[in-house]
């Protein structure tokens, strides 16, 4: 009997390896390197702006999903160190907060010149509101996601059965970041871009400059000609240019400040790019902030030429779109790139992990690099 059930065993013990390889097989990454429309591309990365005679300023702003006040600032920041060969300077901290909305700063040194990034973290504004969701778990076992991780004492549940997968798809993708969509789409949206405004004001300013008046700080930013840099990512992208048009129209020297802001402009690098489907809400007809801010104030953007944005994309993406096909690719105030690239794994050739399809384009070094180095790659870029 024992001969009988090594001839039964053996086969299948030898059939392991192909078993896992059929398994490893199954999970794969449609687009493992960045796909360029159109290709090649012409991206200017941080690096072609270095110059040891003026520093590079570099405003970053994230999406929705929850994120950790300085962790998400400390970790973009030290990535962009290491790519760009640099130095960082001590750990971020929040330089100031308006509102629930925070200013954090850090500095990257290289032999090339010195990168100084500001980070704008908004998430503190939308997680006591998306609290209000945390009633919606169920006892499945799985573990509370963004505001709701940090609630005191035990998340209540509901007294359902839902299954695992729906139970983390809810939690994760509607509670906790289509939420932020919703938020910021209703009266509450108001006060959270004059926050981020203010923000970007002080961004503009520069790190080093004393406290001051909103108007002192935007004519100061309209005096400066050092290269600057937008990343922003998801909804960020749509708060970000709001923010800027509100400056645009609220402050007494705004126009003068956002033509300022628009002629140092080297480069627009959106991850998980939301702008068409938020382009819905637009009344038919009229320019958004993103074009108003490509045209200028006075509508002469040929100076500075058109404003380049590179729109980072995995087609597995639930909530990102690509620019091409969309009404912004025949608009001559933008030159735009599309970057396709997975995020993740897609297993057995079904489905990719939405949240992780979603937010983790700033953990790929491939896009990261873009970022730092452009490409074709800037020739002394260090990676």
């Amino acid at each position: 009997m024992g001969g009988a059930m090594n001839l039964t065993t053996r086969p299948i013990g030898a059939l392991a390896p192909l078993f896992l390889a059929l398994a490893m097989s199954a999970c794969t990454k449609p687009y493992a390197s960045p796909e360029f429309h159109p290709d090649p591309p012409r991206i200017r990365g941080i690096a072609s702006a270095l110059d040891p005679q003026r520093p590079v300023d570099v405003i970053t702003i994230h999406g929705m999903c929850h994120r950790a006040r300085g962790e998400w600032m400390a970790t973009m920041h030290e990535r962009l160190a290491s790519l760009l060969g640099g130095r960082s300077g001590a750990t971020p901290q929040a330089e100031r907060s308006f509102g629930r909305v925070q200013l954090r700063h850090g500095i990257i040194e290289t032999e090339q010149g010195m990168v100084r990034h500001h980070a704008i973290v908004w998430s503190p504004f939308t997680a006591e509101r998306k609290r209000g969701l945390c009633y919606d778990s169920t006892a499945d076992g799985s573990e509370p996601v963004g505001s709701c991780a940090i609630t005191d004492g035990a998340p209540a549940t509901l007294p359902v059965r839902r299954a695992p997968f729906n139970s983390g798809l809810k939690a994760s993708l509607l509670n906790d970041c289509l939420a932020d969509a919703v938020i910021y789409a209703g009266e509450a949206g108001d006060e959270l871009r004059d926050q981020v405004a203010q923000a970007v004001v002080r961004a503009l300013a520069g790190a080093a400059a004393a406290p001051m008046a909103t108007e002192q700080a935007s004519l100061l930013a309209q005096e400066r000609r050092n290269p600057l840099f937008f990343i922003s990512e998801s909804l960020g992208s749509r708060i970000l240019f709001d923010a800027l048009r509100q400056l645009q129209i609220e402050l007494a020297d705004g126009p003068a400040a956002l033509q300022a802001t628009r002629a140092r402009t080297r480069q627009v690098f959106m991850v998980a790019n939301q702008i068409p489907i938020l382009d819905l809400a637009r009344p038919e007809g009229d320019e958004d902030s993103l074009q108003r801010f490509a045209r200028g104030p006075e509508g002469e953007f040929g100076l500075e030429g058109p404003l380049p944005i590179v729109a980072f994309s995995d087609p597995n993406d639930l909530l990102s779109y690509t620019l091409h096909g969309s009404r912004y690719e025949h608009d001559d105030k933008l030159v735009i790139q599309d970057v396709l690239y997975s995020n993740a794994y897609t297993f057995l050739w079904f489905a990719e992990r939405p949240t992780l399809a979603h937010t983790a384009y700033l953990e790929q070094p491939p896009l990261l690099e873009i970022i730092a180095c452009g490409s074709p790659k800037e020739p002394d870029c260090p990676r």
